[in-house]
């Protein structure tokens, strides 16, 4: 299921297409175990300008410091 999320940003080209995915539990209880379990973590393009890591923020807030 996906339910789209109204873009009320001031900026409207920022999360312009964003939607919230969900799952009814009767279909998640269907699928294996191994499915949640058994994944390598993703990776992502680094020169991606629109990709923001946690470790990217991390190092933007460190220059910020007062």
């Amino acid at each position: 299921m996906e339910t789209p999320v109204p873009n009320t940003f001031y900026h409207s080209d920022i999360f312009n297409d964003s939607a919230i995915h969900w799952f009814p539990t009767e279909m998640l209880a269907s699928v294996p175990h191994a499915l949640w379990r058994d994944n390598d973590e993703p990776v992502y393009d680094a020169n991606d300008p629109e990709i923001v890591t946690m470790s990217e923020c991390t190092a933007r807030s460190a220059d910020h410091v007062l």
